[in-house]
């Protein structure tokens, strides 16, 4: 897919594209001077390619990067679904929790004929309820802050 210059400066991979390039060129040139036993630049003679230049053959590597750009909204995608699902099934046990509480409460009086004893054991059913319920909210407070 051909580009304009204007189109094609407008992506900030193409800026590290036109970079990594102009480096590989002056390293490959480099190094084909340094190589060279008939060098006629005095400077070059025996002289070896620095690590600066093979910092830059690693740079090139960059370039793969870009590969990866449209598997990011993909990756975003699977794991906010994962996370979703995580937290409904945690809402769904609390509610199945929350339910069976509620209904334990109802027939306490018919279970438990000692009005101490069965106090406390709403109390303490209740109790639960609450915590559970309490629980409930902390999630998305986490996730959202």
């Amino acid at each position: 897919m051909g580009y304009r210059m204007k189109e094609f400066f407008c992506d900030f991979w193409n800026y590290v594209d036109v970079l990594v390039l102009l480096l590989a060129y002056t390293d490959t040139t480099l190094t084909f001077l340094t190589v060279c036993p008939r060098s006629k630049i005095p400077l070059l003679k025996g002289a070896k390619a620095s690590s600066g230049v093979q910092v830059v053959r690693a740079i090139r590597i960059i370039r793969i990067a870009r590969l990866f750009k449209p598997l990011v909204p993909l990756l975003q995608q699977r794991i906010s679904r994962k996370l979703n699902e995580q937290l409904f099934l945690g809402y769904d046990i609390a509610r199945g929790f929350v339910h069976a509480s509620e209904e334990v409460v109802k027939f306490i009086p018919q279970m438990i004929e000692n009005g101490r004893v069965s106090r406390k054991v709403r109390n303490a059913v209740e109790k639960e309820k609450a915590e559970c319920l309490r629980t409930m909210g902390k999630p998305t407070k986490q996730l959202f802050n």
